[in-house]
């Protein structure tokens, strides 16, 4: 989800009381600069249009429990608004109205992942790191972790990395791609490269290369 001023704006209101007019006022402000509907429940529909996101994201988000919601007789989702409020405060901003950037790792080799992920956090980056073993577990994470940077594997079965690409291509605020392979050669780390990748790693690769491309990434 991209971050305007408006936004910032909206999230650094004081909030004197838990429960009295500093919260009020709080709720206030923050669904007037997002122009969201003065309902007392919206709709997936409503809730995607403000924020700028895809129907199928919001549903997902309720689906899984981010995002607290219920299902109507009819099957539809409904969504109250202060529960809308707790979910943008506490997945998408942190104090300041900063976004908490998140780094995605593709990868099949569990032990792969686990090692790229204590790699990253031994360099003390400030970054949230989600996981994901195949393509179609990726293509989840994308949509709901909304990541900074994503570490992706190009071979993966079914789904493999260029197809991922593709998808991370077609997003309105597409993240920066970081490949990595077993497999060396010049005409793979061209395809990479023209498919969107700021960098490509063949595996093993230099450690201290890498982390020094995730934190010009995030930068």
């Amino acid at each position: 989800m991209k971050q305007c001023s408006k936004c910032v704006y909206a999230f650094s209101v004081p909030r004197t009381s838990q429960g009295g007019e500093g919260r009020t006022r709080e709720m206030t402000d923050v669904f007037d600069e997002f122009d969201i509907p003065k309902n007392r429940f919206l709709t997936s529909y409503q809730i995607s249009r403000c924020l700028g996101t895809a129907i199928s994201t919001v549903n997902y988000w309720i689906d899984q429990g981010r995002l607290k919601g219920f299902r109507t007789p009819g099957g539809h989702r409904r969504v109250r608004r202060k529960d809308l409020l707790e979910f943008l405060q506490k997945y998408h901003y942190v104090p300041g109205g900063k976004k908490e950037r998140t780094i995605l790792v593709v990868d099949d080799d569990a032990s792969l992942r686990r090692a790229l992920g204590r790699l990253i956090k031994s360099q003390k980056i400030p970054a949230k790191i989600c996981y994901a073993e195949d393509g179609f577990s990726a293509g989840i994470q994308l949509l709901s972790e909304e990541p900074s940077v994503v570490v992706l594997d190009i071979h993966l079965p079914g789904i493999d990395g260029f197809k991922i690409m593709n998808q991370i291509r077609r997003l309105k605020d597409p993240p920066a791609v970081i490949a990595i392979s077993g497999e060396s050669n010049a005409a793979l780390r061209r395809k990479v490269l023209e498919n969107g990748a700021a960098e490509f790693f063949p595996k093993p690769f230099d450690k201290k290369a890498f982390i020094e491309t995730i934190k010009r990434l995030l930068d």
